[in-house]
């Protein structure tokens, strides 16, 4: 009877052991998911462009997002920045910043205020050189894409203008200024996008030449609204052919892409609508 007593009392003892156990290590568990420890291998930074309507000298701003550093801003030399990309343009290896100074996005279409497109040479350490600003071609840039269009090996710049030279409601314009190789750029090339209000932009082949073409959203496709893809197709000179519209079939296509999802080695088009919620 007392070995019975002894073996019992023994079995509890290990289990309430085990049971002390389990909640320390549960515990533990969660402080290190409270305090995770920092990844100092890689620490990646987002680039962003804040929109501030009215502002003199918008700003592109910088964050690293893994350790939360404190933001640290640039003025991109322009009103209302509404796009920015990333890319070496002047091809000293560290990463430079485009961003699209719309100037007037957020105002009536009778409105608008210019617009520019700001340079910003990075120096390699995560800061950046005071933005060199270039004409856009049309008002109110409101996107802006880098890639080599005319296959010099030298980065381009390709800008969706939301209005024309002509105002909003004549004429839409998209934009090329060749890149030099040095972080400067030639006068902007414009082309109708054969819409209004172009929202977006994308490079690719859509037609298996080799030669970059260009991909416009167009808000809308008429006095309507209803959206439309603009393509306009490369000569592999940095030159394009007149815009070849196709309905999205959905109202105020805000942006576009080119890509083969159904795995045919053949490029597709995808849009985003404003109203509709779907692609």
């Amino acid at each position: 009877m007392t070995r019975q007593r002894t073996s019992k009392t023994h079995v509890l003892s290990v289990l309430l052991l085990f049971v002390v156990i389990f909640t320390i290590l549960a515990a533990l568990a969660a402080v290190a998911q409270l305090n995770p420890v920092p990844r100092t291998p890689t620490k990646p930074y987002i680039a962003f462009a804040p929109s501030n309507a009215g502002i003199v000298g918008d700003r592109a701003v910088v964050s690293n997002t893994s350790l939360f550093l404190p933001v640290v801003t640039y003025d991109s030399g322009g009103f209302e920045a509404s796009s920015i990309a990333v890319a070496d343009v002047n091809g000293d290896e560290k990463p430079d910043l485009v961003v699209a100074n719309c100037g007037g996005c957020y105002g009536p279409p009778s409105i608008t205020h210019g617009g520019s497109v700001g340079v910003m040479l990075g120096n390699g350490d995560g800061t950046f050189q005071p933005a060199v600003t270039y004409a856009s071609g049309g008002q109110t840039p409101l996107f802006v894409v880098v890639a080599d269009v005319n296959g010099d090996g030298k980065p381009d710049l390709l800008v969706a203008n939301r209005c024309g030279n002509n105002g909003c409601l004549n004429d839409s314009l998209v934009s090329v200024l060749l890149g030099n190789g040095d972080g400067t750029f030639h006068a902007a090339v414009t082309y109708d996008t054969a819409g209004l209000f172009p929202t977006s932009v994308a490079v690719g082949d859509v037609n298996g030449d080799g030669k970059p073409d260009l991909l416009v959203a167009n808000r809308c496709a008429d006095s309507n609204c209803d959206g439309s893809v603009a393509v306009l197709l490369g000569n592999g000179d940095g030159t394009f052919q007149a815009g070849v519209t196709y309905r999205t079939g959905g109202s105020e296509a805000f942006s576009v892409a080119v890509a083969d999802v159904n795995g045919d080695a053949k490029p597709d088009l995808l849009g985003l609508f404003r109203w509709r919620s779907r692609m």
